[in-house]
């Protein structure tokens, strides 16, 4: 939602003969939606893409804590899994990216206190702008305040985490049509120009 309106209206401005139809799913659903042709392309991250799939990258996601404005650890400059894992977690458990946070404990022999799970990126800044735990995330937005308007605070990982990729991602094809390139150049001609709105990313 940060990223796929105003990606597509900047792409239908500079070609304006083409339309783009949006379709909006997880990470599991639009993998199964490019293997079964229903559509061409997506704009996701590179969890679970096979080797008949190709993935340009456009963009580097470190993960980030996410606090309430007034938590204990708020005014950190950083912090680390082993700080976290005794408090309650807001897990994002969307699938693909839940099993990736989980991941981040589990390489370093440690279990997450999970309080609450959702599949719902707002529902998740709110809880965690409520006081109900913490979040582990990847995007950071410019706008560091949850739904109902409280503020939140992002902060960074410590240690040597994986981070996101985020970028095109489409079946294997021997000549994609001009379309699909077409696409992904202007895609990655607005990360290079640091124009991927509403975020705040690290050159892929």
């Amino acid at each position: 939602p940060i990223l796929s309106a105003n990606i597509r209206r900047s792409f239908e401005q500079a070609y304006p003969e083409t339309q783009i139809i949006l379709h909006e799913a997880h990470q599991a659903d639009l993998l199964a939606m490019l293997d079964r042709a229903e559509i061409d392309i997506a704009l996701t991250y590179h969890l679970g893409v096979g080797a008949d799939t190709i993935f340009s990258s456009v963009a580097t996601l470190p993960p980030y804590v996410i606090l309430s404005a007034d938590h204990p650890m708020a005014k950190r400059s950083s912090i680390s899994l082993a700080d976290l894992v005794h408090l309650p977690m807001v897990l994002l458990d969307l699938p693909l990216s839940g099993d990736y946070f989980l991941s981040m404990f589990h390489r370093q022999g440690l279990t997450p206190n999970i309080a609450d799970r959702t599949k719902e990126l707002p529902v998740m800044r709110s809880l965690v702008a409520n006081g109900f735990g913490y979040g582990l995330i990847n995007i950071r937005t410019h706008t560091a305040v949850a739904p109902d308007g409280k503020p939140l605070v992002f902060l960074p990982l410590e240690g040597d985490h994986q981070p996101m990729k985020l970028g095109i991602v489409h079946k294997f094809m021997e000549k994609p049509p001009r379309l699909v390139t077409s696409f992904i150049d202007h895609v990655a001609n607005r990360a290079t120009q640091g124009d991927l709105p509403g975020m705040i990313v690290h050159k892929a």
